[in-house]
């Protein structure tokens, strides 16, 4: 009777160990979240000619080890600022970064010069402008 009392005692105190843990939702959405990364690179064309997609690499850091993915925000037309968006998933996150090159790709459809604003650190700026002929 002892050891069923003793059995009965573990899995009680196993079960509490067990559904104290349940409210630590690890993935919850305050461990998801979404940032802008500054731009530390920026390499493209100077020229293009009409309806030739022009691609840029972008370089820009990870930020830690929960950064999943990311995709370009584009505001006005000329000159057009581009920020990268950054999505992390995760509580407990390395803190190795890595360098990330992403391509933003644009295509003309005048002539003309166009200039592009990367968001940088401290709200500054690397700015390319391309020359766009028939």
């Amino acid at each position: 009777m002892k050891s069923l009392i003793k059995i009965f005692g573990i899995a009680l105190l196993g079960a509490a160990t067990f559904t104290s843990c349940l409210g630590d939702d690890v993935t919850s959405e305050s461990c998801n979240y979404s940032i802008q990364n500054p731009v530390i690179e920026v390499t493209g064309p100077e020229t293009a000619t009409v309806g030739q997609q022009v691609t840029f690499n972008i370089k820009f850091n990870s930020g830690n080890g929960c950064y999943t993915s990311s995709e370009f925000s584009e505001t006005g037309t000329n000159p057009k600022t581009i920020t990268v968006n950054s999505t992390y998933i995760g509580c407990v996150c390395t803190e190795a970064t890595q360098v990330i090159t992403k391509e933003y790709k644009f295509t003309p459809t005048a002539s003309g010069e166009y200039q592009f604003k990367f968001l940088s650190n401290n709200n500054t700026f690397i700015t390319k402008t391309i020359t766009v002929t028939q």
